[in-house]
């Protein structure tokens, strides 16, 4: 007996923890499920608003000058005089003399033409002399019989041809022996001298080239789609403003006027040029305290003389263009235009991603027509995993406004080296 219950308490035992096992698991409450909480995104915006803007158009460039001119020489002979002012740097007034040549050879040159003409006169005077003999000879011959060569026409055509040729080797002569002198064909600076006397100059030598002072020129690049947005109606003689800045502090202004555009688009660097001019760069032609020709270019910067600033050859000058005024234009933040494209939340919250124009654009902003409309909400931040439709939360922006500065700037471009630095 005892060893039956020995054997039976166990598994009583076990049978017991199983029921009050299954009786407590069956009394247990069950955790009340919660629902999974989305964390919707938060985007900071901005209100639009639509305003009206006159474009402008910023651009750069070198100051040239208008004329060049490369003196060269137009005769030979060797060097026997230069002028003090034909120097690299000084300034040279038109009709100046700046070099001569050895012109005792073409003094001779000339001295023999005018003896030939004297000859040829002779011959044709002779030559009407005996016309004149031969007509009265032959007066009472009758008309039918007499000839040309009688009365002695085609001899003094001959000699009138003579006289012509002897005058045109005069006129020859002289012109060589002007050239010996070499004058500088306009107002100018001096921008290279190649030559020293007694050198030994033949025809088509280079001896120096000249700048014109009269006018500069600067070649402004522009995109053609900035292009698009100028008048092109009031585009010449539009005055300029044309700024250069030297050092951190000073910058000097000069008045220019637009002259024309050059009506091709450039292969290089796909830029379409307007050209602006400065009237006398230098300062030559002022009235007002201004140095004469010959000593400006030994006067210093700080010279109280000279009180407009001079606007040398090869400054680098920087101008803005007034453009079209535009209606309904939207300023953003660049970076939120992606593609022509930006984010916008609808009044349900939701995203949308609409397509804009942008018109114009600088290092910060972009100036966009189109797609929106006034009040509306733009995201200033762009995030790839947003879809169309995604809900999310709203932030007005506290750090950037949209308000449009009177004129927009536009962004420079790069153009070659061989066009602007």
């Amino acid at each position: 007996m005892h060893v039956i219950v020995r054997r039976i308490l166990p598994l009583v035992i076990i049978a017991i923890f199983i029921a009050l096992s299954v009786l407590l698991l069956n009394n247990k409450k069950r955790p009340e499920q919660q629902k999974a909480q989305v964390r919707m995104p938060v985007l900071e915006v901005i209100r639009i608003e639509k305003q009206d803007v006159q474009l402008s158009v910023d651009s750069y460039g070198v100051v040239e000058p208008k004329y060049k001119a490369e003196v060269v020489s137009e005769v030979i002979g060797s060097v026997n005089y230069i002028s003090p002012d034909f120097a690299v740097g000084k300034f040279v007034s038109k009709g100046d003399l700046l070099a001569r040549l050895d012109d005792s050879d073409y003094h001779a040159d000339l001295a023999q033409a005018e003896a030939s003409l004297a000859q040829a006169q002779a011959k044709l005077k002779e030559e009407i002399a005996r016309g004149k003999v031969a007509k009265k000879t032959l007066r009472d011959v009758s008309p039918n019989k007499k000839t040309a060569l009688g009365l002695r026409e085609p001899q003094r055509k001959q000699e009138e041809a003579n006289v012509k040729f002897a005058k045109a080797g005069v006129d020859r002569a002289k012109r060589n022996l002007a050239k010996t002198e070499i004058r500088a064909p306009f107002d100018a600076l001096v921008k290279m001298k190649n030559i020293n006397m007694g050198s030994y100059l033949t025809q088509g030598k280079l001896i120096g080239e000249l700048y014109g002072t009269e006018t500069a020129e600067i070649r402004l690049p522009i995109t053609p789609n900035s292009f698009s947005y100028l008048d092109l109606n009031r585009l010449d003689s539009r005055k300029l403003n044309i700024e250069a800045q030297y050092g951190d502090i000073q910058i000097n202004h000069w008045a220019a006027k637009l002259v024309r555009n050059e009506g091709i688009i450039d292969k290089d660097n796909r830029m379409i040029y307007l050209i602006a001019e400065v009237d006398d760069p230098y300062n030559l032609k002022s009235p007002l305290d201004k140095p004469s020709i010959k000593s400006i270019s030994s006067l210093s910067t700080s010279s109280p003389s000279l009180t407009l600033p001079v606007l040398q050859f090869g400054t680098f000058v920087t101008t803005t263009i007034q453009g079209k005024k535009v209606k309904d234009v939207i300023k953003l933040p660049r970076h939120v235009v992606r593609s022509e494209q930006v984010i916008v939340v609808d009044s349900q919250n939701k995203t949308q991603t609409r397509q804009v124009n942008v018109v114009r654009s600088d290092n910060e902003n972009a100036y966009v027509i189109g797609g929106l409309e006034d009040g509306e909400f733009v995201s200033l931040i762009r995030s790839d995993s947003l879809i169309d439709g995604t809900e999310v939360k709203t932030v007005m922006s506290q750090s950037y406004t949209p308000e449009i500065a009177p004129l927009m700037a536009a962004e420079p471009k790069v153009v070659n080296a061989g066009e602007s630095p």
